[in-house]
């Protein structure tokens, strides 16, 4: 490999690791082919003894629907565009049944028989933040 092809190839590993949303390729029965760190920090509250490695293990409990629908694409092309999903999360201690909304924004893309590329966005900030607006706009109206 050339100087300049490896220098690529480093700015895009670094970019990989570093950038805020969840990448990830998968086949057709969910097993994870490639992922940037993000996912597992997203999936690691769902993940037993931190195995992330599979996407429709990981979402099936929670979305069904949203991985039925990945299941069943018959075309190549775009699943899901922007698809807001709310999971309840485990927080603390495992013996207690606490949770806590997580809000991810997600989208599927088909690229050929059994691969598919996601990106997978925890919005739950902004979603907790709109609804302190919508909560504020309506006790003014009030």
């Amino acid at each position: 490999m050339s100087g300049e092809a490896e220098e690529a190839l480093e700015k895009l590993t670094e970019f990989l690791y570093i950038v805020p949303v969840g990448l990830v390729a998968f086949d057709d029965t969910g097993m994870i082919q490639l992922a940037n760190p993000t996912i597992t920090q997203i999936f690691n509250p769902f993940a037993p003894m931190g195995n992330v490695s599979n996407i429709f293990d990981l979402l099936e409990p929670h979305q069904p629907k949203l991985i039925a629908g990945i299941k069943n694409a018959k075309e190549t092309g775009p699943i899901y565009e922007n698809e807001r999903i709310t999971l309840l999360a485990p927080t603390g201690d495992p013996h207690e049944s606490k949770t806590e909304e997580l809000v991810l924004d997600i989208t599927v893309h088909k690229q050929g028989k059994k691969k598919f590329y996601a990106s997978i966005n925890n919005v739950t900030l902004q979603n907790n933040l709109i609804r302190i607006l919508i909560v504020k706009a309506l006790a003014v109206v009030m």
